[in-house]
């Protein structure tokens, strides 16, 4: 194999939290390191002198392409490969490999650590030859610019965490890039121009002037009759404002037209079914999430990760759960889980569906040695912290088998929710201060244990009220409690104790719990049918509502679930007046297709035909609507 020389340019300023991990990544691969240097006053110099790097100073011109320029000129290898300090090359990416070919130029995949688990891969001019003629223009989002014949498009993977929240804010990058942005502007405008303008407003959650710019660069645009990919990521990140703004019509306006150009395109329906959602338009957003997911992630120069994957599933998972469909949710969620083992919003989706659904711990317990390997200390902290927050019956074991050691609460929670009552009565015995997290915690132990001693570990939760107090012990006494006594407060706290007791098979608690609830709020009586209802004990949650149904004053909430639940019963002239009731007092896109659903079984074809038109004209953005 020939060998081409490598000289690696970087620019950097105060770069010390960073730079280490990316001269390591790249100190095998390369023949020399170059750093320009631009005003650094940590320790980033002396920790790019440890890698062997040239330093020179730059004095900072406000142009990113003159520096990057600079650090080129200062080359003396065949190859110049060029990184910021906040990237870092894969491990599995090796320069000589894609060499062979002696291209001008190589497109190098960088993958962008986005935040809520996005990634976005973009594919950037990175490796060429060096060559006074080949040089960066553009004062920011600078550029090489070489014909595409003279480029290869490689595998070869570099990983940016710059973009994520913690790191931006903490360079300070947001007045520094926004001041040289605008400045391009007043010099050059353009679509582009205008687009990298937004583009940063919205990094930086500027969300109105993002519009404001990203709507001058798509008039721009339109005006050329422009249909590259610069208008479509113009289209996608102006709707993604909407999305931001709560104003989710105007985004699936923007998108509609975007679609029909690039109608293969995941991440415009990704954005689309998100839009849908946000809407209240559920059907139209699980219609796009599969069409997502049957699409799958693109393999192009702009694509956020997971889409048409992992970020798909997940987010259908969350859709069907809100529409209290948990089989399918679990589904959706350890096919998320599968695809993305380091997940964690995955990971805890699934733990919660999998409880919901009576999913045995043995059961659970497989899924997890499977989709979650524990493989580090981080795997292993996020997998205790979920297993604590969920009150989970593997907890014990998780951290007895790694011989994680925590606060003294979570060895406690994970005995009693392993139901190994008495250990864990010793345990909390040795903690002298109750958090007012754990409040539910010492109560259903009591409850359970009938442990005065206990009852009186109540007295020191911080911030409790005197009056909440009291309530509080006489539930554990199991004493009569007056309506007047009960909150919000204690309400809450009684629906966790409820579906605790639920979890752990302890009904006659359970019993006495849900007697108290009759006596809360309407809004505490609904949370207890959901609970119910989402655990399997579909028939009790129904009684429970329509006891609320027919005694109280009602919300469109408690209406909608048991019309819901009359249909599925086959209590369909019951079911057919609360929806006919709720399209005149509460016409929402969810109540239209209820009762849409209750007249397809109706023989009268006028009434479904009549219905259809109504629904066409109140929502003309719903897709599926429009379609039936």
């Amino acid at each position: 194999m020939n060998r081409s020389t490598v000289s690696l340019c970087m620019i950097v300023k105060n770069e010390a939290l960073f730079i280490e991990k990316c001269l390591q990544s790249a100190k095998d691969q390369v023949d020399e390191i170059i750093i320009v240097d631009t005003g650094s006053t940590d320790e980033t110099i002396a920790i790019a002198e440890q890698y062997g790097a040239r330093v020179y100073h730059y004095q900072w011109e406000n142009d990113f392409a003159l520096g990057r320029n600079f650090s080129l000129e200062q080359a003396s290898c065949q190859y110049i490969l060029v990184l910021d300090a906040d990237e870092y090359l894969d491990e599995g990416s090796h320069i000589q490999e894609i060499l062979q070919s002696q291209k001008k130029g190589y497109s190098i995949r960088v993958r962008n650590q986005l935040e809520d688990g996005l990634v976005k891969t973009t594919s950037i001019l990175r490796i060429f030859q060096s060559n006074p003629a080949i040089r960066f223009t553009g004062q920011i989002h600078e550029q090489i610019l070489l014909d595409s014949s003279e480029i290869e498009e490689t595998g070869f993977l570099i990983h940016h965490v710059g973009y994520r929240k913690d790191v931006y804010s903490l360079k300070n990058k947001a007045e520094r890039n926004i001041r040289i942005l605008l400045d391009a502007v007043d010099k050059s405008p353009s679509p582009f121009s205008y687009y990298n303008v937004g583009k940063q407003y919205l990094v930086d959650g500027e969300d109105e002037l993002a519009l404001e710019f990203l709507d001058k660069a798509r008039n721009d645009l339109n005006n050329q009759n422009n249909a590259d990919v610069l208008a479509m990521e113009i289209d996608y990140n102006l709707a993604d404002c909407y999305y931001r703004l709560e104003k989710p019509e105007k985004g699936i306006q923007v998108l509609n037209h975007t679609i029909s150009n690039w109608p293969k395109y995941t991440d415009l329906y990704f954005m689309q079914a998100r839009l849908f959602e946000q809407m209240g338009y559920w059907k139209d957003a699980e219609q796009y999430y599969k069409k997502c997911i049957s699409l799958g992630d693109m393999d192009s120069a702009v694509a956020r990760e997971g889409v048409g994957g992992y970020l798909a599933h997940f987010l259908l998972s969350r859709l069907y759960e809100n529409q209290g469909n948990i089989q399918e949710a679990l589904e959706h969620s350890f096919h998320a889980l599968n695809l993305k083992q380091g997940f964690s919003y995955s990971l805890e989706n699934y733990l919660s569906l999998a409880q919901k659904a009576g999913v045995s711990a043995e059961v659970q317990k497989e899924c997890l040695s499977f989709s979650y390997p524990v493989k580090t200390v981080d795997n292993l902290t996020t997998l205790v912290g979920l297993l604590y927050k969920f009150r989970h019956p593997l907890l014990h074991e998780t951290i007895t088998e790694y011989g994680f050691h925590n606060d003294i609460t979570v060895t406690a929670c994970g005995l009693q929710y392993s139901k190994r009552y008495e250990e864990a009565r010793s345990v909390w015995h040795e903690v002298n201060i109750i958090h007012k997290n754990n409040l539910e915690d010492v109560m259903l132990l009591s409850l359970l244990t009938n442990d005065e001693e206990m009852v009186k570990k109540i007295s020191t939760v911080q911030n409790l009220t005197d009056q909440d107090e009291e309530t509080i012990n006489s539930i554990i006494k199991r004493e009569s409690i007056s309506h007047e006594r009960f909150n919000s407060f204690i309400g809450k706290i009684l629906l966790k104790l409820c579906e605790r007791c639920i979890r752990l098979d302890e009904f006659d608690c359970f019993e006495y719990m849900s007697g108290l609830i009759r006596s809360c709020e309407l809004d505490i009586q609904y949370q207890l049918a959901l609970i119910l209802d989402q655990s399997g004990f579909r028939d009790v949650a129904f009684d429970l509502m329509v006891s609320v149904f027919e005694n109280y004053e009602r919300s469109t909430a408690i209406d909608q679930f048991v019309g819901r639940r009359c249909l599925e019963r086959g209590y369909r002239e019951d079911a057919k007046q609360i929806f006919l009731q709720l399209v005149n007092t509460s016409p929402s896109y969810d109540v239209y297709l209820s009762l849409y659903e209750v007249l397809l079984l109706e023989e009268d074809q006028s009434q479904v035909t009549a219905l259809l038109k109504e629904m066409k004209q109140r929502f003309p953005l719903s897709v599926w609507m429009q379609s039936l």
